[in-house]
């Protein structure tokens, strides 16, 4: 993860709770190449959010908007709780907020 988005992140993290799990997928891996490849990231750091039935809701690059992920991972999650799998995949529920 870029160090200069970590306070975002960690920030966004402890402001969506429960709602959305947050995976941190180092760049280096062949997951975060996958990812990048198939949602056409080309900037670091970047931010995708699933929706509960695994579809692209939104891409942030370059700059994570905080208020902006958490005001759509509440918006996504309604008033309960997006139902995420355990395990992180290339195409997953919420691997994202």
């Amino acid at each position: 993860m870029c160090l200069l988005s970590k306070p975002a992140v960690d920030g966004l993290e402890r402001e969506i709770g429960e709602r959305a799990r947050l995976f941190r997928v180092d760049r280096e891996t062949s997951l975060a190449q996958e990812l990048a490849r198939r949602h056409g990231l080309r900037l670091l750091p970047g931010l995708l959010i699933f929706d509960g039935q695994g579809r692209l809701a939104a891409v942030q690059q370059g700059w994570i908007d905080r208020r902006a992920a958490a005001d759509l991972v509440r918006q996504l999650a309604g008033d309960g709780a997006i139902s995420c799998p355990a395990e992180p995949s290339p195409s997953p529920a919420c691997n994202a907020p």
